[in-house]
């Protein structure tokens, strides 16, 4: 048995023999909020787990933490040891994709989260130091079925919603691009918000492939990303806040 592995799955609490514990993770269906637990009042609340899933496959999960929790850079020292440890999965498995990490500190900076698919679970590990907080995430639903791309040919025109005007809130976008025998993304203009609008470009037609570009904000343009297949996924992201007016890109053969 792997127990370094862990599958979810939900059930009403009445089917089950073991007692439950309020604020230990649970189950939720579509948009609310969940929290980590209040490790100071109950010290014998070790891992916790979050399923969280919609109804429809086509629809995504956005997970972003209250703008009242976000932390003061000079407490970082004390934060990694009073907070607890944060691992996103997508999927309802630890073999599913890691989309965030405390640990990782291409990840802890964010404020976001984006599903994959239309499952994540979210773990919780007790901190080294306990103490009386809590941190808070709510949870969207995205639901753009309509933003997924696939285009080939030699060349083309890719762009955010209503560019140049800002873009729609809780959005998903998804280009696929087939080249021969490679292609090159040319970035002619890119602004989003920073830290929560994202521009991802994969080498390959998945978000498991390379990542070549993750960025947001006001990036400095022209600028090109390579590939090195025949086809690359441009992602675009936006949460429910600040909408700016996105990118506008060009792709070409190599």
């Amino acid at each position: 048995m792997d127990y370094n592995k862990v599958e979810g799955s939900y059930t009403s609490v009445n089917s089950t023999d073991e007692s439950f514990k309020p604020g230990c993770g649970g189950y939720l269906n579509g948009e609310g909020t969940i929290s980590t637990p209040n490790y100071l009042s109950d010290t014998n609340i070790a891992d916790c787990y979050w399923l969280i899933g919609t109804r429809q496959s086509d629809d995504l999960i956005l997970l972003r933490r209250n703008q009242s929790d976000i932390r003061h850079p000079t407490a970082a020292f004390l934060s990694s040891r009073a907070y607890p440890e944060m691992i996103v999965y997508d999927g309802w498995s630890t073999d599913g994709l890691v989309l965030y990490d405390t640990k990782s500190t291409e990840t802890q900076q964010k404020t976001v989260v984006y599903s994959v698919s239309n499952k994540m679970m979210v773990h919780f590990k007790p901190p080294k130091i306990k103490e009386n907080h809590i941190s808070f995430w709510e949870v969207f639903k995205i639901s753009t079925p309509q933003c997924k791309n696939y285009l080939e040919g030699t060349s083309g025109t890719i762009k955010s919603p209503n560019y140049p005007m800002p873009y729609p809130h809780l959005t998903d976008c998804r280009w696929t691009i087939s080249v021969k025998p490679a292609s090159k993304v040319f970035f002619s203009f890119f602004e989003t918000q920073q830290g929560a609008d994202f521009i991802s470009v994969y080498d390959g037609p998945t978000v498991n492939e390379k990542l070549l570009l993750s960025e947001s904000g006001s990036v400095p343009t022209p600028f090109v990303v390579n590939s090195s297949t025949n086809q690359v996924l441009v992602r675009f992201t936006s949460d429910g806040d600040i909408s700016l007016s996105g990118f506008l890109a060009v792709y070409l053969s190599l």
